[in-house]
């Protein structure tokens, strides 16, 4: 499996999604902050583990088409702005494989009834990960489902790539 992690941070998604993918995978991950990725270069290296990080941003991915078979977004889209959202999610549909699948998870629901504080607060209240349904259904994404994490008021959505 070929796994781009968008909005890596300090790589622990990355790291994670590298010992899923062996043997014989492969996981990138990018990031827009060089300080994020050279801690995710640091816990990677202590690991001894070849993960390629890259500063790059979302809505701009330097990858050529269908290079992957899983993209990973984790709590990233409460931070992109409105009018770039469906840029993003573009962006992973033009870089997954047919058949490559999506994975999203952020803050959704009702703020009032979300259970950890961060998650009422800030970017976090004004999202609700669920009304990406219709944007990802727009940009070819089908069998699109998703719910609760039961952790930290996150919740996932993720589809496959028609």
């Amino acid at each position: 499996m070929q796994v781009l992690d968008v909005g890596c941070g300090t790589g622990t998604q990355a790291i994670a999604s590298w010992r899923r993918s062996q043997p014989g995978g492969s996981v990138v991950g990018i990031d827009v902050s060089e300080a994020m990725l050279a801690v995710a270069r640091r816990k990677a290296r202590r690991a001894g583990l070849d993960i390629a990080f890259h500063r790059a941003d979302a809505a701009t991915l330097p990858f050529e088409d269908n290079r992957f078979d899983v993209v990973t977004i984790t709590t990233v889209m409460h931070m992109v702005p409105q009018s770039r959202r469906r840029l993003c999610l573009g962006e992973a549909s033009r870089v997954l494989r047919r058949g490559g699948r999506l994975l999203l998870i952020d803050y959704a629901g009702d703020p009032g009834c979300r259970r950890h504080w961060t998650a009422r607060c800030g970017p976090h209240r004004r999202f609700d990960l669920h009304g990406l349904r219709e944007p990802l259904s727009a940009e070819g994404f089908e069998e699109v489902d998703g719910g609760p994490l039961d952790w930290l008021s996150l919740h996932f959505l993720r589809g496959t790539k028609g």
